[in-house]
């Protein structure tokens, strides 16, 4: 039988961050809804899920990680509903010079407030389902070396282009390839908290890519979707045809939330 007890924290290392309140979307420290994180040298890089942006925190004398860096990632790569569109980032993952990063894939309903009085008006909102097409993104940008151990994005560097899975207000890429799926199709419209598409888990090794699905869970197996992604043009990834596969590991927290590998 595996062990699935839960593994117990050997030591923790402390992280400041700065200012949080001037950043768009932001209502809690950004401690709080931290979604994703990776390290590379001195540097890791964390995700806020309320925010187009990722947070670079560098190791200091102490071991502890602070001087905090926002990246805006609006000047990085193109999204589609702009820097105002929460991306939902739920995996990081630095892999050859890149960090990846890769959205939910999630579509979300309307939450009835508890405070609202009008119980048809609470249903009613209930009906709308959002899709929020940055929550989409699957790319990389470049890392580019300040000093020994010491990182910053890039839209480019040289011959290496930041570079994503085509986007679009209606379908994404990735979206469209699943649709040929018959066991995956039918959740891509469903919300995530109701067993639709989640992506919570990103693993990168050459140009394997794979994703860990928090949903859909089918018969009590987690999905993991293994890609293949190779530059297309400028700012474009491809996967070559038939470079895409979905496996069926028994689910469990390790499965769908992959780190990295």
């Amino acid at each position: 039988m595996p062990d699935t007890s839960p593994a117990e924290a050997i030591d923790q290392v402390p992280l400041t961050f700065s200012d949080w309140r001037p950043l768009r979307h932001v209502d809690d420290p950004l401690h709080k809804d931290l979604s994703a994180v990776t390290r590379v040298g001195d540097c890791l890089f964390l995700a806020c899920d309320e925010t187009a942006s990722i947070e670079r925190l560098r190791r200091l004398d102490d071991g502890s990680f602070g001087d905090h860096q926002h990246v805006a990632l609006e000047a990085l790569v193109d999204l589609p509903a702009g820097a105002d569109g929460e991306m939902d980032i739920e995996g990081l993952c630095a892999a050859d010079g890149f960090l990846w990063i890769v959205g939910s894939h999630s579509r979300k309903r309307s939450k009835p407030k508890r405070d609202e009085a009008d119980r048809s008006q609470a249903l009613q909102s209930m009906v709308e389902i959002e899709r929020e097409p940055n929550r989409y993104f699957l790319g990389r940008i470049p890392l580019v070396g300040e000093a020994p151990g010491l990182f910053t994005p890039a839209r480019s560097d040289g011959e290496r282009q930041a570079a994503w899975l085509r986007l679009g207000k209606k379908r994404s890429a990735l979206e469209r390839w699943l649709a040929a799926d018959p066991h995956l199709e039918p959740f891509l419209t469903i919300p995530a908290k109701e067993n639709g598409l989640d992506v919570e888990g990103l693993a990168v090794r050459g140009s394997r890519v794979w994703l860990g699905l928090r949903g859909p869970v089918l018969r009590g197996h987690a999905v993991v979707l293994d890609l293949e992604l190779l530059p297309k043009a400028r700012d474009r990834l491809k996967a070559p045809p038939d470079r895409w596969r979905a496996t069926l590991p028994q689910a469990s927290a390790r499965h769908s939330r992959a780190g990295d590998p």
